[in-house]
């Protein structure tokens, strides 16, 4: 375990393709640099905190990570797209924090992640449509506001798990529709009330 959060802590991450026995690596609330380095070496790892940063570049693949439960990467300057996350044999995976960064491109696929409890994309510049939630079951928060986020609502998970006021999904372009699961979900009666008015197309 290496714990280095809330310090003052300046420079860049050094490779950490030797620690293949780490389980745990937070150095979150710091004022580190650079970019975050391959992950895929550290087959052993279980969570991984860089919060609140300001760390640039883009989120590396988490391909092999099989014991991973937990990456936080929040409020930082990273850009590209979100990593591919369904069949990367991420079976532990509960939690992905990475909003509050500068990234582009869609949601990926989050089918399989039956473990996946958190989900925070909130705040970035991401594009499409959100993707499928049927089948995660474990899923209590999803975070995708403030993005350009388009087209329909999918329909919550099966069963559905979320936490009543728990998620966000506004201000996107989205599609205005009756949902009353998302609205006790989003805690706002209709959902898509609290969108930016230019978003409603019509619905009161």
């Amino acid at each position: 375990m290496l714990d280095l959060s809330n310090n003052n802590l300046v420079g860049s991450l050094p490779p950490l393709d030797g620690l293949t026995q780490l389980q745990n690596f937070n150095v979150g609330t710091n004022h580190l640099t650079g970019t975050i380095p391959p992950l895929t070496a550290l087959t052993n790892l279980q969570f991984f905190s860089v919060d609140s940063n300001q760390l640039t570049g883009p989120i590396p693949v988490l391909t092999g990570l099989a014991k991973l439960q937990a990456f936080d990467a929040t409020l930082n300057q990273l850009s590209g797209t979100i990593p591919s996350l369904s069949a990367q044999g991420l079976t532990w995976f509960q939690y992905l924090a990475v909003g509050s960064n500068q990234l582009t491109g869609p949601i990926p696929d989050l089918a399989g992640l039956t473990n996946l409890q958190y989900f925070y994309v909130d705040h970035n510049q991401l594009t499409g449509s959100i993707p499928a939630l049927t089948g995660l079951s474990s899923l209590l928060a999803i975070f995708v506001g403030y993005n350009g986020l388009s087209g329909s609502i999918p329909a919550p998970p099966n069963p559905d798990s979320l936490t009543a006021g728990g998620s966000v999904l506004c201000p996107n372009p989205l599609t205005p529709s009756s949902d009353p699961n998302w609205d006790a979900a989003t805690g706002a009666a209709p959902w898509y009330s609290v969108c930016d008015p230019i978003f409603k197309n019509g619905f009161d």
